[in-house]
């Protein structure tokens, strides 16, 4: 946690230079102040004194000419030591000559994902269980191998690090003949190049961020750089780019449930095995889409949001208005900063709103289409996650999906048919912020109580919810040691009373909520699912498939930015998510936004669209539940 300290403190500094080197030598980073202010970087070896070992680790880096920064720091930054893709592959070597040193012709610093992996062979060896592949294409279950596009997740778990510690993302293999010969193909044993890697720091509890850009390994910035200070750009190679994609600073694998759709060993993607055989050395065997639930995503996001609860808990607002000074960002056009804040990253929020962001609004997105052959998934409906439960999925006959997708020209792009393999793809709260929430709980800031008090506001929109996201304002800023349930309860209930919220209003309904429990009888969530699902059961199949594929649409319009549609949607809640980048992840169609869609029309819908939590019908306002 030495990192998170310093960086944000009045010092701004990082800490790092961790080795497992047992040589002698002074740690520059020893007394834990890496300046950020004064040009902390890693240190680079230059005295023949760096280069004595007797494990072949070192306590420097003479790769400094293949690091680059584009954290914001102006510099590689010390903490990256403790991570394995630096401390293995850029601060190890092999002394072949047994003379205990490092000589010239030892040292070798590899940025492609090949000998990247080639080198841990040989440096990275103990404790090893592999490498393992997961492999997801949107088109390969429909189009073949001969003709799909292919991005692979490839993991590599040694010294007690977990399928999460390292992590490699290839993106542009494919099996089209024109592919054959340029290394992507996927029968033969090149990479496409600029790969992409998520290395955990067990020291400070962070991810950090990597991409190979014109032959230099790009430092890209820390989970907790991209919670802090959001995205220096908006685009991936700009700084702190990766921000864009995990805001939260977790994880990405947007099917992260069964059925899995897209992902190898799960939905029939076709080539995938071919490909990573082809690649044994650098890829190891394939695996599943659940691997990559259960064994990656998960876990990674559950150790990280231990450090984002304890850090998010404890900073001050001084402190990240001096961390994101520090974190510069690039020179941007007026066009590219509203960008930006159009995708919800440039908020500039109190440390107790950052704080409790993931409980208001939707800060991560997961999909699911579970049980989509035949029922409309329940999370559509409600939250799944969080203590939200209690709601089922209603069922229909494939007559009935089959004419509801006809009539509003559904399509997958790039592929034929109508639907994915598993229809019905809809979008859910994510798990990171769960696990989050979770970690806030275990720290007493949070209680079920009062996420629950939060989330049944505007419960039928359990993503994207404009309403519940605006009520972030109310939370006011509180001093560390106050950020505990009952005095955040207490003190959102002041700032609500105060300034008298509309009878009827998201802000109104809150506060019921939470006065309610402040007086012992708090309000029966349960009871409130129960009656409204049993209305959403009673509904005819027919007109409920029509109103989910409209929702359904809605959803995707306002997730996918730059295709036109609902890309400029006001709304606290309502904006693009850079995650999704591929136009066949979900289906799209006729269905258009506008604010005169009857209930019962069959391709319109209004922006606020969403379930009645009433009678299950198709509202386009907030309604509050008495």
């Amino acid at each position: 946690m030495r990192h998170l300290a310093h960086l944000l403190f009045a010092t701004l500094a990082v800490t790092g230079c961790a080795s497992d080197s047992d040589e002698e030598g002074a740690d520059p980073c020893a007394d834990g102040k890496c300046d950020v202010l004064d040009s902390p970087k890693l240190k680079a070896c230059t005295t023949a004194a760096d280069f004595k070992t007797t494990t072949g680790a070192l306590k420097c880096t003479p790769c400094m000419d293949v690091l680059a920064d584009q954290s914001g720091r102006g510099n590689v930054p010390a903490f990256v030591a403790n991570d394995a893709l630096v401390k293995k592959v850029y601060m190890t070597f092999e002394d072949t000559n047994k003379n205990k040193k490092i000589d010239p012709a030892e040292i070798t610093c590899p940025v492609d994902m090949p000998g990247i992996v080639a080198k841990l062979e040989k440096v990275d060896t103990k404790n090893c269980n592999g490498m393992s592949t997961r492999v997801v294409s949107e088109n390969a279950a429909r189009l073949g191998a001969t003709k799909a596009d292919y991005r692979a997740v490839t993991s590599r778990d040694c010294d007690g690090r977990g399928d999460f510690g390292l992590l490699f993302s290839s993106f542009g293999f494919s099996g089209a003949a024109g592919a054959k010969g340029t290394g992507s193909h996927i029968t033969e044993a090149g990479h496409p190049g600029e790969v992409e890697v998520i290395a955990f720091d067990e020291v400070d509890g962070v991810f950090n961020y990597y991409k190979e850009i014109s032959g230099q390994m790009t430092f890209f910035g820390s989970s907790i750089d991209f919670v802090a200070a959001g995205p220096g750009g908006p685009g991936l190679t700009n700084t702190r780019g990766c921000a864009n994609c995990h805001p939260g600073g977790g994880l990405n694998m947007k099917e992260l449930e069964s059925p899995w759709t897209h992902w190898s060993q799960e939905d029939d993607i076709k080539g995938s095995d071919t490909l990573v055989n082809a690649r044994t050395p650098y890829m190891g065997s394939l695996q599943s889409g659940a691997d990559m639930q259960l064994s990656v995503t998960q876990p990674g996001n559950d150790k990280w949001n231990k450090t984002k609860a304890k850090f998010l808990s404890t900073v001050t607002t001084e402190s990240l208005k001096k961390a994101r000074t520090t974190l510069k960002k690039d020179s941007m056009s007026s066009a590219e900063k509203a960008d930006i804040k159009r995708r919800g990253l440039a908020k500039d929020l109190t440390a107790t709103q950052l704080l409790l962001e993931p409980l208001f609004c939707t800060m991560q997105i997961n999909l699911n289409n579970s049980g989509g052959s035949s029922q409309i998934p329940s999370m559509l409906f409600a939250s799944t996650r969080s203590g939200i439960s209690g709601i089922s999925g209603k069922s229909f006959t494939k007559a009935e999906l089959d004419a509801a997708l006809v009539a509003i020209n559904s399509s997958v792009d790039g592929v034929s048919g109508r639907e994915l393999t598993t229809p019905f793809m809809v979008l859910e709260p994510s798990h990171e912020d769960e696990s989050y929430l979770n970690e806030l709980i275990s720290l007493k800031v949070l209680d079920q109580q009062l996420v629950s008090d939060v989330l049944m506001v505007d419960f039928t929109r359990p993503v994207l919810s404009d309403d519940r996201c605006g009520l972030l304002s109310f939370v006011p800023d509180l001093a560390p040691a106050d950020r505990k349930t009952v005095k955040l309860r207490d003190a959102i209930i002041k700032e609500l009373e105060r300034n008298a919220p509309a009878a009827g209003s998201p802000a109104a309904q809150l506060l019921a909520h939470l006065q309610a429990t402040k007086t012992s009888k708090p309000k029966d969530h349960a009871a409130t699912l129960t009656a409204y699902g049993a209305k959403c059961e009673a509904r005819d199949s027919k007109s409920m498939v029509r109103d989910a594929l409209k929702l359904r649409s809605l959803q995707r319009q306002v997730v996918f930015a730059n295709d036109g549609k609902a890309d400029d949607a006001s709304g606290a809640g309502l904006h693009p998510y850079s995650v999704f980048e591929f136009e066949g992840t979900m289906p799209a169609d006729n269905v258009r936004i506008t604010a005169s869609a009857a209930a019962d029309a069959v391709d319109t819908v209004r922006q606020g669209a969403r379930w009645s939590p009433i009678d299950c019908t198709l509202v386009s306002e907030y309604v509050p539940v008495p």
